[in-house]
């Protein structure tokens, strides 16, 4: 066992010739053509990977890399390039026609099936008009007329007897712009005109909440003509044939 471990023990310093024991046995441990042997497979891999051959293993850690980078198209693939590039030209103008559309017309709604149509002003004659309480029934009228003549139309409605169908149709329209918000509370926009028609008008409304009605009329007026002065823009404050006092005709 002693010499066994002596024979293991010469082999791992490199000694060349070593006696085990009674039999006289020699390992020849040939170090110096073991590493020949290991460069000339090194050298042989790396020649394959010059040669282009990738199939065998990465040489030193590394992937070998391709020779040839570049792609030829066939004519299939040419083809179906052309075809993909006509589809997305196609599509483009059909999304640039769709939107030139919108911007000429209101949209048929349920409340609204009537057709709009728009009509392109330039900025020297196109307005920026405020319309306060313009879902209701007199101010959404008002928005389809003012719109029909090209301006630029902002409501302001905070939905308390308006609603949001009456302009349902013109929500698509890139010159028309919802603000949801009440007139009690000021607010900074930037118009030439503005048309305050916010105020609840039947007994049944203005009643429910009289303290919110005589809080618009008078709050909300002067919340409007505050705008107007900063921004010097005119404005048009409609009321009710109440304030008349009573009618001496029928209807009024």
């Amino acid at each position: 066992q002693n010499s066994r471990r002596d024979v293991a023990a010469a082999m791992l310093r490199g000694d060349t010739t070593m006696n085990a024991g009674d039999n006289n046995m020699h390992y020849n441990h040939r170090r110096a053509s073991s590493d020949v042997e290991v460069d000339v497979a090194e050298e042989d891999s790396a020649e394959d990977v010059a040669e282009g051959d990738h199939d065998g293993p990465a040489v030193g850690g590394q992937l070998p890399l391709p020779v040839n980078m570049h792609h030829t198209f066939t004519e299939t693939e040419n083809e179906e390039a052309k075809e993909e590039e006509t589809t997305l030209s196609d599509a483009e103008k059909r999304f640039i026609e769709t939107q030139k559309l919108i911007a000429s017309q209101s949209i048929p709604t349920p409340t609204q099936p009537h057709v709009f149509h728009t009509p392109t002003l330039p900025d020297s004659k196109r307005k920026k008009i405020l319309v306060t309480g313009g879902a209701g029934f007199v101010g959404s009228h008002l928005v389809d007329k003012l719109m029909q003549q090209g301006h630029e139309v902002i409501v302001l409605d905070n939905f308390f007897t308006g609603q949001r169908k009456n302009i349902d149709h013109w929500m698509h329209h890139p010159r028309f712009s919802l603000v949801v918000h009440d007139v009690t509370e000021p607010i900074m926009l930037e118009v030439d005109e503005i048309y305050h028609l916010a105020c609840p008008a039947s007994p049944p409304h203005y009643q429910y909440n009289p303290v919110k009605t005589i809080k618009t009329s008078t709050m909300g007026t002067i919340n409007m003509l505050g705008l107007a002065k900063r921004v010097k823009a005119k404005i048009l404050l409609t009321s009710t044939s109440e304030i008349y006092g009573d009618p001496q005709v029928h209807p009024q």
